[in-house]
């Protein structure tokens, strides 16, 4: 979704704050879903049947924007402590705000028509690789050789698998 705003919303329907958040992200939807601004809603449930429960809740909200389970992890990769979280993320795949708890409209709609208004003249370049690799790459290349001297040193001790261990007591 590079070039649009994305609201991502984390959630589970067991939650009672979550499903009062509902009502202000449906609001949210319906004021800015665009080709511009899109909403994404993620349950973190993790019981059996949360497949038939999701789909339970998405009928009763009227949720018309794309609802995931996360089956692999994505809210970690948000650092989601807590429900309900929200991130928005601007146009350029950055995260903007994050939100824990019940977030009300006002707050939403003032944060998305920002960043919907905001255009830039000349794209960020993104800079987090780069970033990585002149902080780390040494820390990495020291990483990288160690792990082979520690591997070429392990693959000249020779092993016999009818000696066996001493075994020492501590009393």
């Amino acid at each position: 979704h590079l070039g649009k705003v994305v609201l991502i919303n984390f959630f589970a329907t067991y939650c009672g704050s979550c499903r009062q958040e509902m009502l202000e992200l449906k609001s949210i939807w319906q004021r800015f879903s665009s080709d511009r601004f899109v909403t994404v809603s993620v349950s973190v449930d993790t019981y059996q049947d949360a497949e038939n429960v999701l789909l339970d809740f998405v009928k009763e909200y009227e949720m018309n924007w794309t609802v995931a389970q996360d089956i692999v992890g994505i809210s970690s990769q948000y650092s989601v402590s807590a429900i309900p979280t929200l991130v928005l993320v601007d146009p350029e795949g950055y995260v903007a705000y994050t939100h824990v708890g019940v977030t009300r409209e006002p707050t939403l709609s003032q944060e998305i028509q920002g960043l919907l208004e905001t255009t830039t003249s000349t794209p960020r370049q993104r800079t987090d690789m780069i970033d990585f690799w002149r902080n780390y790459g040494m820390l990495f290349l020291v990483g990288v050789s160690t792990v082979a001297i520690i591997s070429a040193l392990f693959l000249t001790i020779r092993y016999d698998k009818n000696r066996k261990p001493k075994t020492i007591y501590t009393s």
